[in-house]
């Protein structure tokens, strides 16, 4: 291969990738934020913690949360254990 071709090559290259890096850089717009109570299992009995009134048993709340942009990009997630704010 000789030098400038592949000199033109790189240079090439670094162009598609500068363009690429610009179109993962523009700004998502949230457009929905979805929440969803799920009950989940423990994978077996939990029993009480020295803090705890009562055992916590076989199985627990949590909220499903979905965040949706308006270019189409979804991401779906848990809360904590807590219960979300109004």
């Amino acid at each position: 291969m000789q030098r400038r071709h592949f000199l033109g090559a790189l240079a090439g290259t670094a162009a598609a990738v500068r363009a690429t890096v610009a179109e993962a850089a523009a700004p998502h717009r949230i457009s929905s934020i979805t929440l969803a109570p799920i009950e989940c299992r423990f994978h077996k009995f939990v029993a009480m913690n020295s803090y705890d009134a009562a055992p916590k048993g076989h199985t627990y709340t949590n909220t499903l949360v979905r965040i949706a942009t308006g270019e189409g990009a979804e991401g779906v997630g848990v809360m904590e254990y807590r219960p979300p704010d109004e």
